[in-house]
């Protein structure tokens, strides 16, 4: 039988816990999301972290590091880009055959 720890002997159950305390603002100051759930790996997914490939790390860091929003909202500009410059060059092409139409008459 557990010898019961001084002053804890009239308590039937003891719960041993583990609490991390942090100056949050200080993580908030420099424009981290503390509310990622990445921004604090816990004990109990260290191993899955220590596994994951470089790709897979770089992708949790960038989430972490909320630079993963920007990305998404570049390729969503690009692909913006991409669809104007298509129709620019629609357009430049009805122009040339209009004027080339015009300048051979």
């Amino acid at each position: 039988m557990l010898e019961c720890p001084l002053g804890f002997e009239n308590c039937s159950e003891i719960s041993v816990t583990r609490q991390i305390v942090v100056a949050v603002f200080y993580f908030c100051s420099v424009d981290l999301d503390v509310n990622n759930p990445n921004f604090l790996i816990m004990q109990g997914r260290i191993t899955k972290v220590l596994n994951m490939k470089p790709k897979e790390i770089l992708s949790m860091i960038e989430e972490a590091a909320g630079t993963s929003l920007y990305d998404s909202k570049r390729d969503a500009t690009n692909k913006l880009l991409e669809e104007k410059d298509l129709m620019v060059r629609g357009a430049n092409q009805l122009l040339d055959k209009a004027v080339e139409s015009k300048l051979e008459k």
